[in-house]
């Protein structure tokens, strides 16, 4: 059966130890567009090894890691008091989260302390897991 990039998810859940899965469900769905994925990024080192034969040098991959990158649209969760869906991307972005029930929800930059996510990414039948998973945002704003 082909797999097909149209049919993904995107599950994000805030994780209470770092790089411990907490076990994202479907109310931790996120609707994110322009979706981009490598699965294994990180770098090879050379065995230097001398082959008596003619064949390429074996490397070992090593600090392996995923590496998402996608657009999250700023909309609210519809109830004063309550974060939004995309919140838990914020708080892996170095942000506090701070709620006051029925009235508001604020984000502030923090130094130090940063949260982590668990994101788990389904291509199909196919399901990747991210742990430990922090990042960088950048928000853009047209008119």
């Amino acid at each position: 059966m082909p797999i097909k990039w149209n049919d993904n998810i995107l599950l994000v859940k805030t994780e209470g130890t770092y790089a411990t899965d907490s076990t994202p469900v479907a109310a931790d769905g996120v609707l994110a567009t322009t979706v981009s994925f490598s699965p294994m990024e990180g770098q090879d080192v050379d065995r230097e090894l001398e082959p008596h034969y003619i064949a390429a040098g074996g490397t070992i991959p090593i600090g392996l890691h995923g590496k998402m990158s996608f657009n999250v649209e700023l909309a609210p969760s519809g109830s004063a008091g309550v974060a939004p869906a995309w919140g838990a991307l914020l708080r892996a972005c170095a942000c506090a989260e701070t709620i006051v029930a029925t009235t508001s929800v604020t984000c502030n930059p923090v130094s130090g302390d940063h949260e982590s996510v668990s994101i788990h990414f389904c291509i199909g039948r196919t399901r990747y897991v991210l742990l430990g998973t922090r990042g960088t945002v950048s928000l853009e704003f047209a008119a």
